[in-house]
């Protein structure tokens, strides 16, 4: 098609410009999440999950009563809660989630886990880029994308993050469900809300309040310190919803307090032979761990990506709905929610954390970073603006500098994360046939495991372990837990691994 100048002046144009880049942008997050969810069909249930799985399905198998399962369920979480861990609500749900999911299914974890990080973000994002910062939609999508496209590429251990299912859920969906109640309370402050809005957004805030009051405690120390950042705008405010979100922010203290003072709490701190750090050090040693973990892990494609947003990020703060006040207190009030997620596992083992909660850092790093560069440039361009400084308008260039700076930000990521980068790992084993060689192995596991007549099973080792699927196996010693939890799902008396 040939271009006439009218159309060549048109692609000059700055919101034209935009619109075409968060559509390229879009059209590019589809393409990283699509090898993701395909590799995922590949996937199925294994370590923790089959404990999980047993609760639901031999009670559904014997009665087919929704009743009797659901009050298993519960009897589980209580069980556990006395016994082992305080997280009630991640028990029960992974105990009902897998009763449907465990086998056939599996596959919808990922869907759960990492569709919900993606759609929540890019909600919250764009909405509270839109209602506060009165940024036009595209330009709100690019910076949501962006960032999403970074955090995906670059999970930490992405099989705990979006394949494991027990993992999964408990940390990626509940963290995706925390920036979701953020951006409500953000939202819920800066609208009028109606009557029926309000009654709406209570019941909501109570099922969110509940899940992540009532599940890893990562998520659930960083709520609450959102919360009382939030009523504390909503009381010097004078906010006419105040009391409502003081209410809220009661019930989830309430779901939190019931969490961290279940008495299984005591048993698993004992069983990990540690006693916890005293909670003055534990803060100070999550405040250096997270100076660290920035330092260390503001690599270059990170950088590269800060600076193709500036151009976007300047399209946004120089709308004057917004002042940016106080610059360098909110970094540290954001410094500061960002070093408690460290605190917690600090606190009771004296560590960072494992791979699930080493991703929910990794999550959080971009928005800190990338949240932190709007707020400053919004606010340098505020006080250039108040001292008569204004940006010189002429031919827009965005578009030219994100083809450029785009191919040298994918050359980057490729020489940083080489074959980690979670789209190109999922491609590589759906290419190669790695991750069908995985699954036809399973299938033939199941097969040895479903014959009635063998009640001691040898099951060979998998001579393929794809990046993303594989986490954990079954030991040669059958009184390993793993092979204890294969073989009472499967109701074999023995099961051990043949290497």
């Amino acid at each position: 098609m040939k271009i006439t100048w009218n159309h060549a002046g048109k692609l000059k144009s700055e919101d034209v410009q935009t619109k075409i880049l968060a559509c390229g942008l879009t059209a590019f997050l589809v393409l990283l999440l699509i090898p993701l969810f395909r590799i995922g069909h590949y996937n199925f249930i294994s370590v923790d999950d089959f404990e999980f799985a047993s609760v639901s399905v031999p009670v559904w198998e014997e009665s087919h009563s929704v009743w009797k399962v659901l009050w298993n369920q519960v009897e589980y979480a209580k069980t556990i809660y006395d016994t082992w861990q305080g997280p009630y609500f991640s028990v029960w749900l992974l105990s009902s989630l897998l009763g449907f999911f465990s086998q056939n299914a599996y596959f919808v974890g990922t869907y759960l886990a990492l569709g919900a990080l993606v759609v929540c973000e890019l909600f919250s994002f764009t909405a509270i880029m839109r209602k506060v910062l009165h940024a036009d939609f595209s330009s709100a999508v690019i910076l949501a994308v962006g960032c999403i496209s970074m955090q995906i590429l670059l999970t930490t251990v992405p099989v705990e993050a979006y394949y494991w299912f027990t993992s999964a859920i408990v940390y990626t969906f509940i963290y995706a469900l925390t920036i979701l109640l953020s951006a409500f309370l953000v939202l819920f402050y800066h609208g009028k809300g109606s009557r029926s809005q309000v009654v709406l957004f209570q019941l909501v805030f109570a099922v969110l309040n509940i899940a992540i009051g009532g599940s890893n405690y990562v998520t659930a120390l960083c709520m609450v310190l959102i919360y009382l950042f939030a009523c504390t705008c909503y009381f010097v405010k004078r906010h006419k919803f105040r009391f409502f979100i003081l209410a809220q922010f009661v019930i989830f203290l309430a779901a939190f307090l019931l969490n961290i003072m279940a008495p299984g709490n005591q048993v698993r701190q004992s069983s990990s032979g540690m006693d916890h750090l005293p909670a003055i050090r534990s803060i100070l040693l999550s405040c250096r761990e997270a100076a660290d973990y920035l330092m260390t892990w503001t690599i270059l494609p990170v950088v590269i990506m800060g600076i193709l947003l500036i151009p976007i990020i300047l399209r946004i703060t120089g709308n004057r709905g917004y002042r940016y006040p106080f610059p360098a207190l909110v970094s540290l009030i954001s410094f500061g929610l960002f070093a408690a997620q460290f605190t917690p596992t600090i606190y009771a083992l004296g560590i960072t954390g494992a791979g699930r909660v080493q991703n929910l850092y990794r999550f959080s790093m971009f928005l800190f970073l990338y949240g932190n560069e709007i707020y400053w440039l919004g606010w340098l361009q505020r006080k250039g603006s108040d001292n008569g400084i204004q940006a010189k308008t002429g031919t827009c260039w965005i578009l030219p500098i994100w083809l450029i700076g785009g191919m040298i930000l994918l050359y980057s990521l490729h020489i940083w994360g080489g074959s980690t980068l979670t789209s190109l790992s999922a491609w590589n084993s759906l290419r190669s046939g790695e991750a069908r060689q995985y699954y036809r192995e399973y299938e033939n596991r199941c097969a040895l495991l479903e014959d009635s007549s063998q009640t001691e099973v040898t099951l060979p080792a998998y001579s393929v372990k794809p990046y993303l699927l594989y986490f954990n196996d079954i030991a040669e010693d059958p009184s390993d837990w793993v092979n204890q939890a294969m073989a009472k799902w499967y109701h074999k008396d023995r099961v051990i691994l043949q290497e």
